[in-house]
């Protein structure tokens, strides 16, 4: 029988379901290969499908984790960037928005124009809390953090602090930060 949840959490860049559903109306079914090689949450409305909130296909967040990053290019067409692999396909659309001249998001789309992930900026000189990145998902859950000390010039320079189970440091939801 397939498990549907009241709510979920991110645990090390995969989702954890949390309080089995019994008669929400609002439900989430997490969808994974034996292997865990492709994992998807889904979002049910009555028991009926809704919506695609995270598909692995689209982007992992797993390998986010790794040390050396995976080899892209990135142009600015029209305002938003084109992130795109080594035989030139396209990944993702970034979409950033700035405050005082300073990136304090970056929306992360599909090639279709589907949300995949918001990255949030914070600046102390902003009066955020800390200096760093929180990755949300479509649903504005938190998947994971990073603070960092900043070069004189205000750039992001040496990492203090990374957390891929953002829902036990205090960061449950988007609010929180």
């Amino acid at each position: 029988m397939e498990k549907f949840f009241a709510a979920y959490i991110w645990k090390n860049g995969l989702p954890q379901g949390l309080n089995l559903a019994t008669s929400e109306s609002l439900t989430y079914k997490i969808v994974s290969d034996p292997y865990h090689k492709h994992i998807s949450i889904e979002e049910y409305l009555h028991g009926n499908f809704h919506r695609l909130i995270y598909d692995t296909k689209l982007l992992d967040f797993r390998t986010l984790r790794t040390e050396i990053p995976p080899i892209w290019n990135k142009s600015e067409e029209n305002g938003r960037y084109i992130i795109r692999d080594q035989n030139n396909r396209t990944l993702w659309i970034e979409l950033y928005t700035y405050e005082q001249n300073f990136c304090t998001q970056c929306q992360v789309l599909s090639p279709h124009g589907i949300l995949l992930s918001t990255h949030k900026i914070f600046y102390t000189s902003l009066n955020h809390p800390f200096n760093g990145i929180t990755l949300f998902d479509p649903l504005n859950i938190p998947v994971m953090y990073k603070k960092y000390s900043l070069s004189s010039d205000g750039e992001f320079e040496a990492m203090l602090e990374q957390s891929w189970q953002p829902s036990q440091d205090g960061l449950s939801t988007g609010k929180a930060i």
